[in-house]
């Protein structure tokens, strides 16, 4: 990172003729500045480890801090802290889980411990599996923690039907069952987060000075948790950047919500939206197919795709 550099006249130390030739030659040929005359250029550079780079899956966290440490080196890159949501929630849930009455060494629940867990709330509160399946119950209870909706909202909001009243009481005995097990599941590490951040600002304030920088990739399938997580944290610095194409969201059935990255511009007010829209790996055929189809959409901030990669063959229909 430059810093503050970018657009800027300052220069903390004098250069050669010689250096900015080779800087203006850099520039004109997109290659490398030499590092002792780049070090000149930088102005308040970002300190690695105060980035937060988050992304999907634990995949692509695993590609970027393979790129991190080719560009940074070894040491450098591995200070930058790419991780998915959930791998950066427990870290800080590691921390400071006991201001919400959870131990730091906290169990996580997978799948399975989940289930068993519901199960036994059932036999508490005598509930039918036929009436009201295990697994869509926890789907929803789910579906509830990515919208920030704690177990006593639930029981207070006026229940739609009989399901609806049963699983509010059951999300409840669920998160109490946890909670005296000292346990989370998937779901509850973000939702516990934004709630740790909510409910004490001391503890938000130490993330915001730590991470300074936040980088969200995939963007368009935040949902509401997530982007309360990332307006969190960036509201101390207001350093964020997020990458993601409104036209590629798929996943509103697991919580994502494309508002998130429609609405950046008013979420972020100051925001700066750059369209990337040059494509390596259609032809230009494949592309105007794509633009004539994805344009009729409504709710996108649009956009149209071009290649240098030639006109192509035509595309086939059956």
């Amino acid at each position: 990172s430059w810093g503050s550099a970018y657009n800027s006249g300052y220069f903390k130390e004098e250069l050669s003729d010689d250096e900015i030739a080779l800087i203006e030659d850099a520039a004109y040929n997109k290659t490398e500045v030499p590092l002792e005359i780049k070090k000149k250029l930088f102005v308040n550079p970002a300190k690695p480890w105060q980035i937060l780079a988050i992304t999907f899956t634990n995949k692509a966290a695993g590609e970027l801090k393979s790129r991190l440490a080719a560009m940074l080196g070894e040491e450098q890159g591995a200070d930058v802290n790419a991780s998915t949501f959930h791998s950066a929630c427990v870290r800080m849930l590691r921390r400071d889980a006991d201001r919400l009455g959870f131990p730091k060494s906290f169990t996580i629940y997978d799948t399975d411990d989940q289930q068993r867990a519901m199960k036994e709330v059932y036999k508490q509160l005598l509930v039918d599996d036929k009436f009201l399946p295990v697994k869509s119950a926890l789907g929803q209870i789910g579906r509830m923690k990515d919208q920030l909706i704690s177990p006593e909202e639930a029981l207070e909001a006026p229940a739609s039907n009989t399901k609806a009243s049963l699983l509010a009481k059951v999300y409840a005995a669920y998160a109490k069952r946890l909670k005296s097990a000292g346990a989370m599941d998937f779901d509850d590490l973000i939702y516990h987060t934004v709630c740790l951040f909510q409910d004490h600002p001391d503890v938000l304030e130490y993330y915001q000075k730590k991470y300074r920088y936040v980088l969200v990739d995939e963007y368009q399938d935040t949902s509401v948790a997530q982007f309360q997580l990332v307006r969190l944290l960036a509201g101390g610095y207001k350093n964020v950047c997020v990458v993601g194409d409104d036209d590629q969201s798929i996943y509103r059935f697991r919580g994502a919500t494309i508002e998130n990255i429609l609405n950046f511009e008013q979420h972020f007010q100051g925001a700066k939206v750059i369209r990337l829209e040059q494509n390596y790996r259609s032809t230009a055929c494949i592309l105007n197919a794509a633009n004539c189809v994805i344009r009729n959409n409504q709710g996108r901030k649009g956009k149209t795709l071009w290649t240098q990669n030639g006109e192509g063959e035509k595309i086939h229909h059956y």
